[in-house]
């Protein structure tokens, strides 16, 4: 899953982050609302995490842009204001959600769960596909109850087809939701990753579920030849 953490103060910034990227999140970052809004209007996002203190744009300012793009875009806002009333004018505005700073990184991460399962109408922190599951908190998957090991991106990457089960999946949207804001497009990185996720998976399976619509995009299918 993809995520923009908007926060002036760069040593908090770079603490989520690196903690996000951890936890096998792609994490872009920006620093103030103008450069929000242009990341934001260029890159597709899963979840942004804004900060409301800004130096340029007050964060409300910057949270009815981005629901004026996306009307389904879930914003969680980071606040020192405790007020009541700044938080209903957040979520009134179309934030999904707030904290109020300080906060344990522990909880960011549980709202930030919370948030992606209700985006894709998750109810359940485990995603199956046959004999597969994936565990979206330990973001773990295995396969017959045989753990699978597999990087960052190739967790990224299983976890976006599962959570778009029914639906073909593009090599852009791949790219979108699965690299940073400084991947080259052009390049065939999502061909390279794709063809080691289908080959560690296969070895498990038995065969591979990802299957090429050529021309088109990828899609899942059980009891499959490799495609």
């Amino acid at each position: 899953m993809r995520l923009l953490i908007v926060e002036d103060e760069a040593g908090l910034l770079s603490s989520i982050k690196r903690g996000l990227e951890m936890d096998g999140y792609l994490v872009d970052a920006a620093v103030n609302g103008e450069q929000a809004l242009y990341l934001a209007g260029a890159e597709m996002y899963d979840l942004v995490i804004l900060d409301l203190n800004l130096p340029d744009l007050f964060g409300l300012d910057v949270l009815k842009e981005l629901t004026a793009m996306d009307e389904n875009i879930k914003v969680l806002i980071l606040t020192a204001h405790s007020e009541l009333e700044m938080k209903i004018r957040g979520l009134d505005l179309g934030a999904s959600d707030y904290m109020v700073k300080p906060f344990h990184f522990e909880e960011l991460e549980a709202r930030i769960r919370m948030l992606l399962r209700r985006s894709f109408v998750v109810e359940k922190p485990v995603l199956s596909f046959g004999p597969m599951r994936f565990d979206t908190v330990k973001r773990s998957l295995t396969i017959n109850g045989e753990p699978v090991a597999l990087t960052k991106k190739e967790t990224a990457i299983l976890e976006y087809f599962l959570l778009n089960q029914e639906k073909l999946v593009t090599a852009e949207e791949l790219m979108a939701h699965a690299w940073d804001s400084e991947a080259d497009e052009f390049s065939n990185s999502v061909r390279v990753h794709l063809t080691v996720l289908r080959r560690k998976i296969k070895a498990v399976l038995g065969y591979n579920p990802i299957c090429n619509k050529v021309g088109e995009g990828y899609y899942l299918k059980e009891n499959t030849v490799e495609q």
